[in-house]
C-alpha cells in the first residue's frame, strides 16, 4: 500500500466506501485508485508518472472517467456538503447561493482550450464557482479564461437552477456579473437581479464577509 501525506485516512476511506457500496473483489485495490487519484490532482504531476506503488496508470484513469461520467465524484460532494451543512444546524439543501470567478494560468501543454482574460492578465483557463454560506461547493464550471463572467453566468445559472430547484432563494454576485446580458439571463430563468451597495442583511447572508461592493442579488 502507498504511504503519501495525500491519502485518505481510514475515517475517509470508510465514508467513501459508504458512498461506492461496491464490495466486489478486484485486482486493484478502490482504496488506492482513490488515494492516486488525489495524489494526482494535489501534486499536479502527469496520469503516466504516477509512482509505481499506485495501481498503473491505465487503471487508475479507467476508475477516474468511470466516476466523472456516472457523478459518483458529485455524489460525494454532495453528501460532504450535506454533513457539513448538518454539523452547523443548516437544513441539507441551501438556500443562498454566493458566485464568483478565478482564472487561472495553466502549462502551455493544456489539451483544453485557453484564453486571455484581460481583466485578470491572464491566459489560462477560468473557473465559475458557486459556494453556500459555509463555503461548501455547489457548482464548479470550468471554460476559457477568455470568457467574461456576464457570459459565464448563461451555462452556469440552468445548471445550478436544475440541481438545486426549489431550494436556492438568491445568488449573491459581485459587480463582475452586472449587465443588460445578464439581466436578460436572469430573466429567462424567471428570476430578477436587485443591486444592493450598503450591505447585505446578516440573516441572508450568516457568516459571508461584506468586503465586496456592490452586491447583485438574484432572486
Amino acid at each position: 500500500m502507498s504511504n503519501y501525506p495525500t491519502n485518505l485516512t481510514d475515517s475517509q476511506w470508510r465514508f467513501t466506501e459508504k458512498i461506492l457500496n461496491d464490495q466486489r473483489k478486484r485486482s486493484h485495490s478502490l482504496r488506492e485508485i482513490w488515494n492516486a487519484i488525489i495524489y494526482l490532482v494535489k501534486t499536479g504531476c502527469r496520469w503516466r508518472l504516477l509512482p509505481p506503488d499506485f495501481p498503473h496508470w491505465s487503471a487508475v484513469y479507467y476508475y477516474f472517467k468511470k466516476w466523472k461520467n456516472n457523478g459518483f465524484f458529485e455524489e460525494v460532494l454532495d453528501t460532504l456538503n450535506q454533513r457539513e451543512r448538518k454539523l452547523h444546524k443548516k437544513k441539507l439543501y441551501p438556500s443562498v447561493g454566493i458566485i464568483d470567478s478565478q482564472s487561472v494560468k495553466v502549462a502551455h501543454t493544456c489539451g483544453q482550450e485557453v484564453g486571455y482574460d484581460a481583466d485578470k492578465k491572464i491566459k489560462g483557463r477560468k473557473r465559475h464557482i458557486i459556494t453556500d454560506t459555509l463555503g461548501c461547493l455547489l457548482l464548479v464550471l470550468v471554460h476559457s479564461a477568455a470568457v467574461q463572467d456576464r457570459n459565464g453566468i448563461k451555462e452556469v445559472l440552468p445548471l445550478f437552477k436544475y440541481k438545486f430547484l426549489g431550494s436556492i432563494k438568491a445568488i449573491i454576485a459581485d459587480a463582475g456579473y452586472s449587465g443588460q446580458p445578464i439581466i436578460n439571463r436572469v430573466k429567462e430563468q424567471g428570476k430578477r437581479i436587485k443591486k444592493i451597495t450598503t450591505g447585505l442583511s446578516p440573516s441572508l447572508l450568516s457568516g459571508v464577509g461584506q468586503s465586496i461592493r456592490p452586491y447583485y442579488v438574484l432572486f
